[in-house]
């Protein structure tokens, strides 16, 4: 097992994937694209409302209307320091307002980016950058059901790339392991699961490494490699942690679970998993690292 204390922040593949990423030129990079849209059966709308306008608001005139608004939750607050931690002016984007006449004056109703004004609040930031539109309660909260319902959440594999070339450590890491042992991250889903040698849980991934270190994520990411490398979805996160906490027992136990897999059948192996983890109401992986390291559950 190659040591998991990696001291080189770049492995060859992370660097080569982040020069072919930068532009050379104007020819390299590609222009935007369309979608055909007869085949979803869709027509341009004859009218698409009034354009927004841009202006910098100032926080003070921010409101949260509460008839359509999530309140904040302990994760949403988890959120907002997120956002803290790490701000910068590039990521905010725009939040979207609607104003609204209290008095003699003019306060503004976000519609859309509540976490991200809440964060310029928490900072003390006297403006933000906002599109600002017209519209009355019901049309705010239409709009603000479909930016919700239309956006397109990005779990880890997909964003897994751009933290990469972003050198996110933690990613970095993960990537020179993965590079060792000849294992590729998907961006996008494939029919049947993901190739031989290819995966996109990277979400379980991290979580191992969190739990049992660095380490102990090579070992199981090497013993798949080496006893399962031709089949489909074999790098999955019940299977990836059982292997990790077996070895983080003792790596006899990682050893003799590893064994298990050579020729083993995964189908049928996370089947009986699956099976024994409803009956004994326990996780997956913990079933199934019972059933390779030859213990009963």
């Amino acid at each position: 097992m190659a040591d998991g204390d990696i001291k080189d922040p770049m492995c060859a593949r992370f660097a080569e994937a982040r020069a072919a990423a930068e532009p050379r030129s104007i020819e390299d990079l590609e222009p935007l694209g369309s979608i055909e849209l007869k085949r979803f059966e869709v027509e341009i709308p004859e009218t698409t409302g009034e354009r927004p306008e841009f202006d910098w608001v100032r926080v003070t005139d921010l409101r949260i209307q509460k008839a359509y608004q999530r309140g904040l939750s302990e994760r949403g607050r988890r959120q907002i320091a997120d956002i803290v931690a790490a701000f910068s002016w590039s990521k905010f984007g725009t939040i979207s307002v609607s104003p609204v006449k209290d008095g003699r004056s003019t306060v503004y109703s976000v519609v859309d980016g509540q976490h991200r004004a809440i964060a310029a609040k928490s900072m003390s930031l006297r403006v933000v950058p906002a599109m600002v539109f017209d519209a009355d309660l019901s049309s705010q909260a239409d709009v603000f059901a479909g930016v919700n319902r239309d956006r397109i959440s990005m779990d880890r594999a997909a964003l897994y790339h751009a933290e990469l070339l972003a050198g996110v450590p933690e990613i970095v890491k993960l990537e020179e392991v993965l590079a060792r042992h000849g294992v590729k991250v998907l961006r996008t889903p494939k029919p049947g699961g993901p190739p031989p040698m290819a995966t996109r849980a990277v979400g379980p991934m991290l979580t191992v490494v969190r739990r049992y270190g660095l380490e102990a994520l090579e070992f199981a990411v090497k013993a798949i490699s080496l006893t399962q490398r031709d089949t489909r979805g074999a790098f999955r996160g019940e299977l990836l942690r059982a292997l990790a906490d077996a070895w983080s027992v003792d790596p006899e136990h990682g050893q003799r679970a590893a064994l298990a897999l050579r020729g083993a059948d995964l189908v049928d192996l996370l089947a009986s998993a699956r099976a024994n983890a409803k009956l004994a109401k326990a996780p997956v992986w913990a079933c199934l690292r019972h059933e390779l390291d030859g213990e009963e559950v």
